[in-house]
This record gives structure tokens, sequence and C-alpha cells, in this order.
């Protein structure tokens, strides 16, 4: 349907907070906090971090994007995270990242020849055509 790009998110008082783009391999060796194993945004990281050949210590994971804000707003690791309406209240800088391709495809899975009750066709069908009118001019 989509995709959303991902930041590198840092405490606002972290030294690379001003900066518009950061490298992850640059911050590799800082602490990091994130998603439990099974999450898609920890699979995304996980991706991330076999790919630039980094190993970075997950310090905390958690279950939810705005505990992962709670935790980088006060101070105990970076994150990769996409921007939601909740960042709004955490005192955090988002970065772009400079040396991956850091985004999330966003999608509508449904077993094909399966059943679907009227109400579960009509929500496939409304979100469909709710990103087919909101797609963002910038993406592919």
């Amino acid at each position: 349907l989509d995709t959303e790009p991902l930041y590198l998110v840092l405490p606002a008082d972290h030294p690379l907070a001003d900066r518009k783009e950061v490298a992850i391999r640059s911050i590799a060796h800082e602490d990091f906090v994130g998603f439990k194993p099974g999450y898609g945004l920890r699979y995304v990281f996980d991706q991330m971090c076999r790919e630039l050949s980094i190993s970075p210590k997950l310090a905390f994971e958690g279950e939810e994007v705005s505990t992962i804000l709670g935790l980088v707003s006060a101070g105990l690791g970076a994150a990769i995270l996409p921007k939601t309406a909740e960042h709004i209240h955490s005192p955090v800088a988002f970065c772009r990242v400079s040396d991956y391709r850091s985004e999330r495809t966003i999608g509508l899975a449904v077993l094909k020849d399966y059943y679907l009750s009227p109400a579960a066709r009509n929500f496939k069908e409304f979100v469909i055509e709710y990103y087919r009118r909101n797609e963002r001019p910038d993406q592919p």
C-alpha cells in the first residue's frame, strides 16, 4: 500500500540531535532501544544492522512506539522509528539515516481463496481506497 520513512530518533540533548542526517555506523557503539523480537519494526532494525554489519547494544525493548519514544527522551538510547503523532509530546530529534535506506512497507494481507465476511471485505476496500487517495507525491 505504501512505504513509510523511518528515522534515527535521538534524545533532544544528544550531540547529534541538531543534524538533519546521521550515519547509523557513526553511532553503532551507542545504546539503542527498540521493539521486542516479533515486531515488524524490530525486523527492520535487525535487517538494517545485518546489512550495515553493525551490532549495536539494545539496552531496552518495548512493545509500543510511545514506550520507545519515552525511553529515547529519557536518554536511554537511540531508536529507529516512523514519525507518529506520539512524537509531538517527546523531547526527541528525528534525523534522516544517511547510510541506509530506512523505511518500512505498509501492506494488507488476505489469504487467497479465503472467505471474507462483508465487514472484512468492506474494510479491505476502505483501506485500499484510503491509501490510493492519500498517496504521498514523494513516494515511488
